[in-house]
């Protein structure tokens, strides 16, 4: 969008704010454009997606969630945040209508501080351009206020609550797994 009006779009902790009204209506719009771009890709017979226009990429300091979507039964994936149950929900709904596909999210939670503060460092060091320009100080403070605006909307997969998604959970990078049960009998099916 850039390249076609000359001037950046905010990609400051506003734009990630859920209270936000035009940035949600912006980062929505987004998420379903590249998923129904993925969906054509995959019906074209691709079989992997890699969903690289993710709405809220900054996600991955604390918590990520992948939405893996698959062709004739072979692994895909692509990267957005699906961070509330009404999202998982209609991306769930999205894909049971096209025959052939299936959805697994792959949800990353990390409370350790210590890798979330090298997360942050890697954002504000990596050139991102959601920085370009700023002191590091400024970026790492905005960065953490996403963080912020993020935790306030997020809901993680529950065992109960999810039991009808199929979802994997890595908690601290990889120091716990916990899986679904539709998870469980999907492997089981295959073997």
């Amino acid at each position: 969008m850039a390249e076609e009006s000359g001037h950046k779009a905010d990609q400051s902790s506003n734009f990630f704010d859920t209270k936000n009204a035009e940035a949600s209506k912006a980062r929505e719009a987004m998420a379903s454009e590249c998923l129904e771009d993925l969906i054509r890709w995959l019906k074209a017979g691709g079989n992997v997606g890699i969903h690289g226009a993710c709405p809220r990429p900054c996600r991955c300091a604390t918590r990520q969630q992948r939405l893996a979507v698959a062709d004739r039964s072979a692994p895909g994936e692509t990267d957005a945040t699906n961070s509330t149950r009404k999202r998982r929900k209609a991306l769930a709904d999205r894909i049971k209508r096209e025959p052939g596909l299936k959805l697994l999210f792959i949800e990353s939670l990390c409370t350790d501080p210590a890798v979330i503060a090298a997360n942050i460092a890697v954002k504000v060091a990596s050139g991102d351009p959601d920085y370009d320009g700023q002191p590091p100080e400024q970026a790492e403070r905005d960065f953490r206020e996403r963080i912020k605006h993020y935790e306030e909307s997020y809901e993680p997969f529950d065992p109960e609550l999810d039991k009808d998604q199929t979802w994997c959970q890595m908690v601290n990078v990889g120091k716990q797994v916990r899986i679904s049960r539709s998870c469980c009998e999907r492997v089981r099916a295959a073997c």
